[in-house]
């Protein structure tokens, strides 16, 4: 339908962990294929990236992230 839908949240990570979630279109349902980029801050200023891929039921894991801060990103997949 076009339609973007966005959500603000903030992200802080105390100790090595893992981030993860759903990507889902507006009416719930799964959005595979969704590229899902992780943009940190470590507390001492460097910052590093990762990115992934959701699956078909929409999940995704971005793993031995130790970030201090971070925004996070879901892009529809490209047609």
């Amino acid at each position: 339908s076009g339609e973007t839908v966005s959500e603000r949240a903030r992200i802080v990570l105390l100790a090595p962990a893992a981030v993860a979630g759903r990507v889902a279109l507006a009416g719930g349902a799964p959005m595979a294929g969704a590229g899902v980029e992780l943009r940190a801050r470590e507390a001492d200023g460097h910052g590093s990236r990762q990115r992934v891929v959701t699956g078909a039921d929409g999940r995704y894991e971005l793993r031995n992230t130790s970030a201090a801060s971070g925004r996070l990103r879901a892009r529809a997949p490209s047609h």
